[in-house]
């Protein structure tokens, strides 16, 4: 068993030569946001979509999946 003599903590079981460069690390500010913004981007796309296809579906088969009700009896 060894112990983080050096300084380091390592994975006994992962070969050392998997660490990622340390220059191609994100870390300014610029970067992060453009990252943030653009994520967002596709997220508001695949929302947009969705309901896209809900009002498509509910034409179609006069379903209303954006109203839920619970039938009585």
């Amino acid at each position: 068993m060894k112990l983080a003599q050096n300084g380091r903590i390592e994975n006994p079981l992962l070969p050392t030569g998997l660490q990622p460069p340390q220059e191609k690390t994100p870390s300014t500010l610029g970067h992060i946001l453009s990252t943030r913004l653009t994520n967002g981007v596709i997220g508001l796309a695949i929302v947009l979509c969705l309901f896209a296809i809900t009002q498509l579906f509910s034409s179609l088969f006069g379903i209303n999946l954006l109203e839920f009700t619970i039938p009585r009896l």
